[in-house]
């Protein structure tokens, strides 16, 4: 009997005395039962063709590996990485995303390219039964990067794919929706890292899938600090190694949980909000950051994760925050009489609700008033208002364009009707463009001073009214 032998006795017989008293509903979990050694990396062959009761179910490549200390002379033996299966001497590998070179900060619109495990169970969950599933993961330093969403996902029947998306060569993206899925990013390169959650059987499932989910968009992606590009480097991938794969009944009849409701809030313009989670007893929580007190005060929107776990079993809810802040309009503003004012809102929530009774995003205003929007929301109070102000402006009636400053009490000021109720800049320029006077704000107080009598340019400006007004002004003496 060869020392590989003896090794694989030993692993088989050690995990059957660990696992024989946990019922475990998952044949060849640990995938020592084998029909031939894993030499190579898996081309056209399935993990089916390695190990009995396992298959790939899509056109991905999943891996077998194997472990022997003294003949390495295989692509697949563990020991040419510098480690070893979790126990035992053979476990699986999968990839779990890949990426363009590119793209490597920017998982949109990349490739999808995914490798799954299937397995059928010894027997179908029962519906309503709580369950206790953990798997053992090893991020292979190989990798490129680690990403988060390495899952199992649980169905009544098998989940397949085996043709080719659009020509695309990378489909390979299986539909599921994970009842265990490790949120985090596993990144501790040639470490065994236990995944383990409780959930309830809602469906009679039959069928184990093992692998990631979720669309690259919806992937997150960490690069290996130990990751050195390379030349002509046709895509970048995230490699795990598999073992030891357990499922079975829970020994609680209750789930911890931390809310046992949907929590999904709101933060409103940015007020901070408070949130109490309701554990069951003996019960601890742990936040996404560590934070072990339940009460946590949230001030931005994102995405939070609380774990409520008791025992063995642990059950992570996702807290969702968004937020909703007030419309922003423009500011108070001040117009003339006879002017319209377009005023225009623009708010996610796309819905508005005017203190005019309009509902579109934007109404024309002519007169002084106050004028409030209110955005209909089911969690916020959300309004936003402006001030609306119309003046009697110079140039509704003719301005004069003489005067005649000869100290007889007539006409001896440059006088321009309204020019008082708002600030209005005055200046006055010569016929060579030369400006001869010049007022800030003007109060009709010029008389045209010691300037010689003749015609000359003037310009009036308002900024708050954002209106412009020139003409000319014929300066008239009595000596000529």
């Amino acid at each position: 009997m060869t020392i590989k032998h003896l090794l694989t006795y030993a692993a088989i017989f050690s995990k059957l005395v660990s696992h024989v008293n946990a019922q475990n509903l998952v044949p060849n979990f640990s995938f020592e039962e084998v029909i031939k050694e894993p030499c190579n990396i898996v081309g056209l062959e399935r993990l089916s063709t390695y190990f009995f009761d396992w298959e790939t179910p899509t056109i991905g490549s999943s891996d077998g590996w194997y472990y022997n200390p003294i003949i390495n002379n295989c692509v697949n033996n563990t020991i040419n990485y510098n480690v070893q299966p979790h126990s035992g001497t053979h476990c699986i590998g999968l990839l779990t995303g890949t990426l363009l070179p590119e793209t490597i900060l920017n998982a949109v619109n990349t490739t999808e390219y995914r490798e799954y495990a299937q397995v059928k169970l010894n027997h179908k969950l029962i519906i309503g039964k709580n369950y206790y599933a953990e798997m053992y993961v090893l991020p292979l330093n190989i990798s490129e990067v680690f990403t988060n969403n390495l899952g199992i996902c649980f169905t009544t029947d098998r989940i397949q794919q085996y043709t080719r998306i659009d020509g695309n060569p990378f489909t390979g993206l299986l539909t599921c929706k994970p009842q265990i899925n490790e949120k985090s990013v596993l990144a501790s390169p040639n470490k065994w890292v236990k995944v383990s959650v409780c959930f309830k059987a809602n469906e009679e499932y039959a069928y184990l899938t093992i692998g990631n989910f979720f669309s690259n968009q919806n992937t997150l992606f960490v690069i290996n600090k130990n990751f050195t590009p390379r030349p002509n480097l046709s895509r970048i991938s995230c490699y795990y190694l598999i073992d030891d794969i357990l499922v079975r009944e829970s020994s609680l009849n209750e789930l911890p949980r931390a809310f046992g409701r949907n929590i999904d809030t709101t933060l409103c313009n940015g007020i901070p909000l408070t949130v109490r989670p309701t554990p069951s007893d003996s019960t601890l929580l742990t936040w996404e950051n560590g934070y072990t007190n339940p009460v946590r005060t949230i001030q931005q929107p994102g995405t939070y994760l609380i774990t409520a776990s008791r025992g063995e079993c642990s059950v992570t809810d996702t807290l969702r925050v968004q937020r909703e802040v007030n419309p922003v309009l423009p500011p108070d503003t001040t117009l003339c009489q006879g002017e319209l004012l377009h005023i225009s809102v623009s708010h996610p929530l796309k819905k508005y609700l005017w203190s005019t009774g309009a509902i579109d995003s934007s109404i024309v205003v002519n007169t002084s008033g106050t004028y409030r929007v209110q955005i209909p929301s089911a969690h916020c109070q959300l309004t936003g208002d402006i001030k609306i102000t119309y003046v009697d402006c110079p140039g509704s009636e003719p301005i004069p364009n003489t005067i005649t400053p000869n100290g007889d009490g007539k006409n001896d000021f440059f006088y321009i009707k309204n020019v008082e109720l708002t600030p209005w800049k005055f200046s006055v320029y010569n016929r060579w463009g030369k400006q001869v006077y010049a007022a800030a704000a003007y109060h009709n107080e010029w008389d045209g001073g010691n300037l010689p009598g003749g015609v000359y340019f003037y310009l009036l400006e308002s900024k708050a009214l954002n209106r412009r007004l020139k003409g000319t002004v014929l300066i008239l003496r009595q000596a000529e």
